[in-house]
């Protein structure tokens, strides 16, 4: 059986010419509010779990890495009391594995202040 995932808020993609890549975004009613990462198998990546941020409207982005066609960065943001507030980065390669995918480093802390909910692509 097909295994549905809903989302609240701060969900996000990333594909290319063949289709879907990755995806993002919070389990609905999830606690904690942590982000949390799939394949294009619908399938947790590994290593996937407990990502800071993810539980507003526009907190999370994947962004290609313009120097590795294998790696993608998954910025996300703690917005309010309850996350971890700040900005912070994952760096997943999604080749690896076969076409699985695996976060390598997650929650690298680039700013320790309350964010906006405005990260946009």
């Amino acid at each position: 059986m097909q295994q549905y995932y809903f989302y609240r808020n701060g969900s996000c993609s990333i594909g290319d010419t063949n289709g879907l890549i990755l995806y993002a975004g919070l389990l609905d009613n999830n606690a904690p509010l942590n982000c949390y990462v799939w394949n294009k198998f619908d399938k947790p990546i590994v290593n996937s779990n407990s990502i800071y941020g993810g539980a507003w409207y526009h907190s999370s982005l994947l962004v290609p890495n313009p120097s590795n066609d294998s790696m993608l960065y998954l910025f996300t943001i703690g917005v309010a009391v309850g996350e971890q507030l700040g900005l912070y980065y994952s760096t997943i390669n999604y080749k690896i594995n076969n076409d699985s995918g695996i976060v390598l480093q997650k929650n690298i802390q680039l700013s320790n202040y309350p964010e906006f909910d405005a990260l946009m692509g």
